[in-house]
C-alpha cells in the first residue's frame, strides 16, 4: 500500500502487506519497496484526481519477472 501527498511523492513507507517467507523472496519485496520510494515524486499524476490516487495498491509478483 503506497500512500501519496498531493504533488505525487510518496508519504512515509510503502506498506508491505503480503511478503513472502523465504529470504529471496522478502529481499524482493523490500527492494520494490524501495523502488517506489526513491521513483518518486509521481508527477504525472493528475491533481484534480487526487481522491482516486491518494492511496495505492501495488502487486508485485517476482514470479512474472
Amino acid at each position: 500500500l503506497v500512500s501519496l501527498s498531493p504533488n505525487g511523492s510518496v508519504s512515509g513507507t510503502p506498506q508491505i502487506l503480503v511478503a513472502p517467507s523465504d529470504d529471496l523472496g522478502r529481499t524482493t519485496a523490500m527492494a520494490a519497496q524501495r523502488a517506489v520510494q526513491q521513483c518518486g515524486p509521481y508527477s504525472m499524476l493528475p491533481p484534480d484526481k487526487y481522491e482516486s490516487w491518494q492511496q495505492v495498491d501495488v502487486t508485485f509478483d517476482p514470479r512474472d519477472l
